[in-house]
């Protein structure tokens, strides 16, 4: 309640465990479903990486929602009223898009190997300070996701394309 007050927000009681009976909070989630699933869609997943990244993609939007102005808080955003600190649009990444991730010496399998190992963007992570965003990539071929700090990020190409490119020069 301490909180609450101190970020000028009402306490309204509701029967728990109900969303439905709260037509706002419904129409938030829809709304976040609905980014998140054109994201899952625009990315060409297959359907096992389908279900492996809705979670990731549903958080995404989230993080987005909580950027956009709202009405109901006098064109605020979310973000700004809890953390102080106005969002800018450099911040987000395109969800989805191909990251080619560096490979240290000691990771690459032998001299002639690739220096960069192609995988998906599903997440990322801003911290005060960064230049620029720490990012979970999901590489399709290991059925993995690890976070990284090294990489490019090259959000004009999806990664259905970078993987045919690379499947035609025999690379998986």
């Amino acid at each position: 309640r301490k909180i609450m007050f101190e970020h000028d927000m009402k306490n309204i009681r509701t029967v728990p465990r109900t969303s439905s009976m709260n037509g706002t909070c419904e129409r938030v989630i829809q709304t976040i479903t609905n980014l998140a699933t054109s994201f899952l869609a625009n990315a060409k997943f297959t359907a096992s990486e389908w279900q492996l990244c809705f979670s990731k993609a549903f958080k995404h939007a989230a993080e987005i929602y909580n950027c956009t102005p709202h009405r109901a808080l006098s064109w605020d955003t979310p973000y700004f009223r809890f953390s102080g600190v106005v969002p800018h649009l450099n911040w987000f990444r395109t969800w989805g898009s191909t990251v080619m991730e560096y490979m240290s010496r000691n990771q690459m399998l032998g001299k002639r190997a690739r220096r960069f190992r192609i995988g998906i963007m599903l997440g990322q992570k801003v911290q005060t300070g960064q230049r620029k965003p720490t990012l979970e990539v999901y590489i399709p071929y290991l059925r993995n996701s690890f976070w990284r700090s090294s990489y490019v990020n090259d959000e004009t190409m999806g990664h259905v394309e970078s993987r045919w490119k690379n499947l035609g020069k025999g690379q998986k």
